[in-house]
C-alpha cells in the first residue's frame, strides 16, 4: 500500500464520481482509491471486483480503512443506473479511440466489469438499449443466490448505496456520507474541516475527459426518468434500503 497521508479516507461508491475526487487527490499527493495500490488494474479480491469498489467489510485485512475516518459519495439509483449505462459506451468509445495504442486498449479494457467486456453496440444509448442493459443487470442482481454473487454483477457496480454506508452487520462503514446532488459544497466543507486543499473544481478536467467521447455525449441525452415501469419495480426492490434510510425518493426524477 502507499501512504496515504490524511487521517481521512475516501469509500468509493461506483458511479459516484469516485474516479474523479481520486484524480483530483491524487493531483495534490493524496492516494485514494485506486491509487491506493500499485497496479491498481490488477487488484481484485476474490470475486472479481477491484478492492476499491468493495464495501469495507468485504475487504481482507489489513486494508487502507482501519484506524480512519471514511467519508463517501451517495447518489439516487436511479441517476446511478443511467450513469453506468453511459459509462459501458465512454469505456468502449474511449478505447477504441485512434490515438489509443494496443497496449493501452488492453489495460483499459481490464477495468470492464468480466460481463461487460463484450457489451453489445446495438441500440447504443438510447432508451430502448438503457432499459435492456438495465433488464438483463437487475435481473441477474436479484437472482444472485448470496453476497459474492451480487457483488459479480458490473463489477460491484449495482451494489447500493447503503451496503456501504452499512456493514452487513448493520455497523456504520462512512462516518461521513456527501449527497452527490450537493456535492460541490459537502465536498468542499468536509475537505477544509480535515485541512485538505482538494476542491470540488479540481474534478473538471475528469468531467472534461468523460465528455470527449462522442458516445459517451450521447448518453449525457438520457434521463432517470427514461428508466421503464418494469426497471423501476425492480429497483424498488433491489435498492429499499437507499430508499428507506438514505431518504431517495423512489421513483425516477423525485
Amino acid at each position: 500500500l502507499r501512504a496515504m497521508q490524511p487521517n481521512l479516507a475516501f469509500l468509493h461508491i461506483p458511479k459516484n464520481a469516485g474516479s474523479a475526487i481520486e484524480d483530483a487527490a491524487r493531483k495534490l499527493g493524496v492516494f485514494w482509491g485506486r491509487w491506493a495500490v500499485r497496479n491498481h488494474t490488477r487488484v481484485h479480491v476474490g470475486d472479481g471486483c477491484p478492492y476499491y469498489h468493495l464495501p469495507i467489510d468485504a475487504l481482507p485485512e489489513p486494508h487502507a480503512y482501519q484506524g480512519r475516518a471514511v467519508f463517501c459519495v451517495i447518489r439516487s439509483p436511479f441517476a446511478r443506473a443511467v450513469s453506468q449505462y453511459g459509462w459501458l459506451h465512454y469505456m468502449q468509445a474511449y478505447d477504441s479511440a485512434p490515438s489509443r495504442k494496443p497496449h493501452q486498449r488492453r489495460r483499459h479494457s481490464m477495468q470492464l466489469p468480466p460481463d461487460q467486456q463484450s457489451f453489445s453496440s446495438r441500440k447504443r444509448c438510447t432508451v430502448l438499449g438503457l432499459n435492456e442493459y438495465l433488464r438483463q443487470e437487475l435481473s441477474s442482481y436479484a437472482a444472485a443466490k448470496n453476497a459474492t454473487r451480487r457483488r459479480q454483477v458490473g463489477n460491484c457496480h449495482f451494489l447500493p448505496n447503503s451496503r456501504f454506508v452499512w456493514t452487513g452487520e448493520g455497523r456504520r462503514a462512512c462516518q461521513f456520507v456527501l449527497n452527490h446532488s450537493t456535492l460541490e459544497h459537502d465536498f468542499d466543507a468536509l475537505m477544509r474541516e480535515h485541512g485538505l486543499g482538494i476542491r470540488y473544481l479540481d474534478m473538471s478536467s475528469h468531467a472534461q475527459k468523460l465528455s470527449s467521447a462522442s458516445l459517451a455525449a450521447a448518453c449525457k441525452k438520457l434521463v432517470p426518468s427514461d428508466i421503464d415501469a418494469d426497471n423501476v419495480r425492480r429497483m424498488q426492490r433491489i435498492y429499499s434500503d437507499d430508499f428507506s434510510r438514505l431518504g431517495f425518493w423512489p421513483w425516477p426524477g423525485g
